[in-house]
């Protein structure tokens, strides 16, 4: 299992078994509040997370490597996988009357839904 620790002085990624051994830190430099964090198990094997304060999704592969910045997007939280696309709900396009954006990870593109959306 991977999880985040938003501590204020040291602030991580992590990962452990799911009887909670094995803990280890797998991203600990260049971050500084991750909020969300979802795993794409059926297309890329790769960990994506937010940083709040930073306005970032980043990704890494799920072995720690190959880590990525894929979006930087303002005031971001939470962060869902649906099959190949990422859903993020972000904060100043909310108070523009937007609720969620999906990032779509097979077109390399933003889209935006709005509360007038249907």
């Amino acid at each position: 299992m991977y999880f985040t620790d938003a501590d204020y002085f040291h602030p991580r990624i992590e990962m452990a078994w799911m009887d909670g051994s094995h803990r280890s830190t797998v991203v600990s430099e260049h971050i500084v509040r991750p909020t969300a964090l979802t795993i794409d198990y059926q297309m890329y094997d790769r960990v994506y997370w937010a940083d709040y304060k930073l306005g970032l999704i980043e990704s890494m592969a799920a072995n720690g490597t190959d880590r990525a910045v894929l979006i930087k997007n303002g005031l971001l939280f939470d962060l869902q996988m649906y099959i190949v696309d990422l859903y993020f709900f972000n904060f100043e396009e909310y108070s523009k009357g937007n609720n969620f954006i999906v990032y779509s990870k097979e077109n390399n593109c933003l889209i935006i839904f709005s509360r007038g959306n249907n």
